[in-house]
Parts: structure tokens; sequence; C-alpha cells
């Protein structure tokens, strides 16, 4: 007599793009994501945030806190690094200036958060209390597993990760005046957001997943293991791109 093993539940891992605060639009993509992998074990799904949570859209708080109650992933965008440095609050390790490395400066100028963001930002870290806003600084600035690689922005192939500085990574687009990826020629998937003006991206090692929700665009989600594309319309444009 032989026992037969139990048949191993698949694993899956859904990568999302920028939210933008946009939650009504959050809540219908998680619903279909649900839909879809309802026969998959909940603790075996891994739903990871490419970042930009907040800015621009009209319920960041409430995004955070989605988030976070349900013990998600998101990497640190440009809008939770300008929340942070506005804020004086930025982790010790992460504050390099990527300005002493001349040669990772990209071809879109980095500016410092405006002045004029601060009063915003104040009142978004009194709304989030201190649970929420140790929440996002808690966030990595990147996620570098066997089979994929996740960033918000992007990264200088000829440097490790770990070597390019925290501005670069999260407000990174083009590198020469061509998009970053172009020059990216590893076997690891890189999963990116932060470009809604290059839309969706699709190709064999990286996926771009900022399709532009809160400019009246899409969500889009990615499921790493049966690469499949999930998204939902925006409920309106909220802000002009």
């Amino acid at each position: 007599m032989t026992l037969k093993s139990k048949k191993q539940s698949p694993s899956r891992t859904v990568f999302i793009g920028d939210v933008h605060g946009c939650l009504d639009e959050l809540l219908e993509l998680i619903a279909k994501i649900n839909v879809l992998m309802r026969d998959i074990a909940p603790h075996k799904i891994k739903i990871l945030f490419l970042g930009d949570l907040i800015g621009k859209g009209p319920h960041p708080k409430e995004v955070i806190e989605w988030v976070h109650h349900h013990h998600h992933i998101s990497l640190l965008g440009n809008h939770e690094w300008s929340y942070l440095m506005a804020l004086k609050d930025f982790p010790d390790q992460r504050t390099t200036r990527y300005q002493l490395k001349k040669h990772l400066i990209p071809t879109s100028k980095n500016t410092p958060p405006a002045v004029n963001s601060l009063p915003h930002y104040q009142a978004l870290k009194a709304s989030l209390g201190a649970e929420g806003h140790n929440f996002i600084k808690s966030f990595p600035l990147y996620i570098d597993e066997e089979n994929f690689i996740a960033v918000h922005g992007g990264f200088h192939p000829h440097f490790s990760l770990a070597e390019c500085p925290p501005e670069f990574i999260v407000n990174v687009r083009t590198i020469d005046n061509k998009p970053w990826h172009h020059y990216y020629t590893g076997k690891k998937t890189v999963f990116y957001g932060h470009w809604a003006a290059q839309g969706l991206l699709i190709k064999k090692n990286a996926i771009g997943l900022d399709s532009g929700c809160v400019y009246g665009g899409k969500l889009s989600a990615y499921v790493l293991e049966t690469k499949t594309l999930i998204q939902v319309k925006a409920r309106r444009r909220y802000v002009a791109i």
C-alpha cells in the first residue's frame, strides 16, 4: 500500500502598477484577481505593488491603510520618496544623493520635493498616524528574487542595484535619451511602474505596469507564473497627464 502525496497548491506572484490613491479602481482590480485565483490558496498569493500608492489621486490614506491591513508589499515610489524627503524622515541608509555619482544621473532632471508640497505631506502624515507613516518608511527600494526584479522607476543595467542610489531607482526613465530598459540584457524579468506616458509595456525581460489610472487610463496587474494581464478602467480622469 502506498500513500498518495497531496497535490501542491500552486503559488502566484501578482505585480500591480501605480495606484496613486485610486482606491475604487484598486478594490475593483483586487476583486478581479480574487475571481481569477479562486482556486489558489490565499497564503499562496503574493501581491506586490510597484510603488506610488500615494500622490495625485483622491484616496492616498485609504490606499495605504488597505495595503497595510492586508499585509501586502509595496516598493518605494518617487511619490513616497518625495513624501519622506519633504518630512526629513528618510532612513539614513538611503539618503546618498546620486548627484555624487554623476554617471548615474538620468536624462530626466531630478528635482527635490517642491516647498509648497510640505503642507500636503504634513496633512497626509497626520491622517495616516504613526502606523501608516512607519509603513511607508518600511517600503523597500527594490526586490531582487531568483526569477524577477521589481523596482519603481528602473536602474542602470551597467551597475548593480546596490550601487544605484535611491533617487535614481525611483525616478529614472531614460538613459542617454533611450528607455533605461533598452540597455537591460539580463535574464530576470524586471517589473516596474512610474512611466504613465510610456504606458503598459510587456517585453521578454521588462514589464512596465503604469498604465495611467490616475490620468483616466487603467490600473494594471500582471501574474508572473501565468503571464496573465489583469486590468480595470479608471472611473474618471483625476488629473491631467
